[in-house]
């Protein structure tokens, strides 16, 4: 009927919470205290992989990972590998929900913590629960580090700054400001140009390598 308004339909609530686990020494304590939130809550499936490749770059795009389904197993293979390059844990729990943690330490570094279930309450708890605990662990420099805004300063802001500082004051100094000002000028910009992508693409790649190899994301000790 005319001017009669359509019945609003309820919003769906949606229980998934999702948020950035920080930088983090993966201690036994640590993960023994994460174990004991899994089995809080109930009988529960899991798996945890964990990557083993060398590429800190990132630039693989098939990375070799391990498939781990014993607690014990996952904690001595962290302890004996030489580097972290990635974890994942996945739990599923009876008529709840699913809770995925990931880590990446490897370019660009991150921690990322999903919790998927129809119980809003109970995805909160276990949200809640799981963050509290790795924000003991916390290494406040190396998550800024590897934040957005950090990790952009790395990989183009502080690359490209020096590689522009650099090409211009090689440029001022050995091109004679007579050619400068001649027609030359167009081929001479685009090939500082050229040169300073290429010098920050290379700045970038050691800069990043210094800083994952002295601040990864995920460390044992």
């Amino acid at each position: 009927m005319f001017g009669t308004k359509k019945s609003e339909k309820p919003k769906k609530i949606d229980p998934k919470m999702k948020g950035r686990l920080p930088a983090c020494k993966l201690s036994d304590e640590l993960l023994n205290k994460l174990w004991g939130i899994f089995s809080h809550n109930g009988e529960f499936l899991w798996h945890a992989e964990v990557g083993t490749s060398n590429d800190i770059l990132g630039k693989e795009e098939e990375r070799p990972k391990q498939t781990i389904s014993d607690w014990n197993e996952l904690i001595h293979i962290l302890q004996t590998l030489p580097r972290i390059d990635s974890l994942t844990i996945t739990a599923e729990f009876a008529d709840k929900g699913v809770v995925a943690m990931a880590f990446r330490n490897f370019a660009p570094p991150s921690g990322r913590l999903v919790v998927d279930s129809e119980k809003l309450e109970w995805a909160e708890d276990m949200y809640f629960d799981i963050m509290e605990l790795f924000e003991t662990q916390k290494d406040s420099l190396t998550t800024f580090m590897h934040s957005w805004l950090g990790f952009g300063l790395i990989q183009t802001g502080i690359p490209l700054s020096l590689s522009c500082a650099f090409v211009v004051f090689v440029t001022a100094f050995i091109v004679p400001i007579q050619i400068r000002q001649t027609s030359w000028l167009w081929w001479i910009t685009a090939i500082t140009t050229i040169v300073t992508l290429r010098l920050a693409y290379t700045v970038s790649d050691k800069l990043i390598l210094y800083a994952m190899k002295k601040y990864p994301y995920i460390r044992i000790s």
